[in-house]
């Protein structure tokens, strides 16, 4: 497994995205606080700042976690 950091907004949004679909939190409205698209432009305010670190798991050319 290789580690890597993300360089660039739309790239990792999109994995992200593709991580977590399965998720029943991500599926569904949970009854906690949390809203995935808010979730979104947190990190995408945060993405490129200095000391931010967004990081994507990579396995045999697959992208396998965020």
């Amino acid at each position: 497994m290789k580690i890597v950091e993300s360089v660039d907004w739309p790239s990792y949004k999109s994995i992200w995205q593709k991580c977590m679909k399965e998720y029943y939190w991500y599926k569904n409205d949970p009854v906690f606080d949390w809203n995935k698209y808010e979730e979104l432009e947190d990190m995408e305010d945060e993405f490129g700042k200095p000391g931010q670190v967004f990081l994507e798991a990579h396995h045999d050319d697959k992208i396998v976690g965020v």
